[in-house]
């Protein structure tokens, strides 16, 4: 068995470890998405960082509000598509666009099967 993968130094960025922390203690989960993960997996510059969360986005950004504000950080949660399900985290130079994992849609894989006419 191989041992796992450490995380890349841009996973350890303070917009990334606030989003993950915030959905732990809301009890759910979050995840790097998108361009970053298919980059990274390519060996290619990280250009931006999308992430999930697997609980309500209007949930995540109000504790997130309220976390930065007790904090006295410069982090902003912008409604960027918050009819959406999605927000963007600010720090004033890295944005993270967060959006909420949907239920409503049928995951279709479209692999080929061996064999198939």
């Amino acid at each position: 068995m191989s041992e796992p993968q450490r995380l890349p130094a841009w996973a350890h960025h303070q917009l990334v470890a606030t989003i993950f922390e915030a959905a732990v203690q809301l009890g759910g989960e979050a995840r790097i998405v998108g361009g970053a993960v298919r980059n990274w997996l390519a060996d290619k510059p990280i250009t931006d960082i999308d992430m999930a969360v697997n609980l309500p986005i209007a949930t995540v950004a109000d504790h997130l509000r309220a976390t930065t504000r007790l904090t006295k950080t410069r982090l902003k949660v912008l409604d960027t598509g918050l009819a959406h399900g999605t927000v963007t985290m600010s720090d004033g130079r890295k944005h993270i666009e967060l959006t909420q994992t949907r239920d409503d849609v049928v995951r279709v894989d479209f692999c080929p099967v061996i064999g198939e006419s």
